[in-house]
């Protein structure tokens, strides 16, 4: 699966274009090794943390800086958030990517429930 950089999406309203950004934008040295631990990790961690609330489909609204930051040094301890194209810039970045799983959160929560099904006759 790729994912390209930064994308500024235009549109025929006065609005500024919000880039979309991609896991080619997180703040990860290069290697496959940081990348399979955003997939498998980072993101299981931030889906068990959505589980933990009454709504956990409404969880985007209670996405504050300090729950990326919690589950960022959890998950890559060895990374400094703040370092690599600056603070600001990579929980932005970390926000988009967080909010976007967020709102599929109902999807993937109904996909991997359908995973194991067995049928039972009598």
């Amino acid at each position: 699966m790729i994912e390209h950089s930064v994308i500024q999406v235009a549109s025929g309203s006065r609005r500024v274009a919000k880039p979309k950004y991609g896991v080619a934008d997180l703040p990860l040295p290069i290697g496959s090794n940081y990348m399979n631990r955003w997939r498998k990790q980072y993101r299981q961690t931030l889906m068990s943390w959505a589980g933990t609330h009454l709504d956990p489909f409404g969880t985007n609204s209670l996405l504050m800086e300090d729950v990326i930051r919690d589950i960022w040094s959890l998950v890559f301890s060895n990374i400094d958030i703040d370092m690599r194209g600056g603070r600001k810039k990579n929980l932005e970045v970390i926000t988009a990517l967080v909010s976007r799983l967020l709102n599929m959160f109902p999807c993937i929560v109904f996909a991997s429930s359908h995973t194991h099904v067995s049928l039972v006759t009598s």
